[in-house]
Formats: C-alpha cells, structure tokens, sequence
C-alpha cells in the first residue's frame, strides 16, 4: 500500500513539473525603441522556445492614447529566442506614452510602456 501511494505520489509530481511546459509561456520581456527620425517604432520580444514553429509571439501590438494604432500577427517566431518587429508610426510626439503588448500562441501575454524622448 506505501509503495503505491508513493508511486501516486510521484506521477503527481511529475505531471505538476511537466504539464505548464506542454501549454506554453508568456514571452519574458518586451523592449521598445522608437526612433523620431525614421519614425520607426522597434521592438524586440524576448520568448525562448523549443519549437519556434509550434511555440511563438502570435502579436504584437501598439496601443498609444489607450487605442490600439499598430499590430502584427505572425504564424511562426523568427528563431528560438526572440521576436523583432519594426512599426512605421508617424506623428508620435516627445513626451508621448506607448504600450507594446506581445502575446504568445499558447499562453500568456506581456507588456510595456515606455515614454517617448
């Protein structure tokens, strides 16, 4: 009876440590740079994953003045690492507040707000 109770035990375990992996992660960071001159907003989406093809960013999305004024989908993710994507966004303003939001085909989203300067 203890040796199957630990066996239980152990299974449990294991499916607790293995499980959140098969469903996927939120990326880990978003980093955003928006250059005034080539009014060229570049983000980079930190997401490591095993299979970039299965696993990745699905958006990335721009939201200034509380709308959403650029967005990405994408199908697969550019390597095993990251996502980069550059957005053409003119009449941004020093001073202006723009939050980047990326979401991962799986699970999860995160975001940032950066100001402009």
């Amino acid at each position: 009876m203890l040796r199957f109770l630990l066996t239980v035990l152990l299974t449990v375990v294991c499916l607790a440590l293995v499980t959140p992996l098969a469903f996927g992660h939120p990326p880990s960071k978003v980093e955003a740079f928006y250059d005034f001159e080539q009014e060229t907003l570049m983000v980079t989406v930190v997401h490591p994953v095993s299979n970039p093809r299965h696993h990745y960013v699905a958006l990335v999305e721009v939201i200034h003045n509380e709308e959403s004024i650029a967005a990405l989908n994408f199908s697969q993710q550019e390597n095993a690492t990251l996502q980069r994507v550059e957005f053409q966004i003119s009449g941004l303003e020093s001073g202006d507040i723009i939050e980047v939001v990326a979401r991962c085909s799986m699970h999860g989203q995160i975001s940032t707000t950066i100001e402009l300067r």
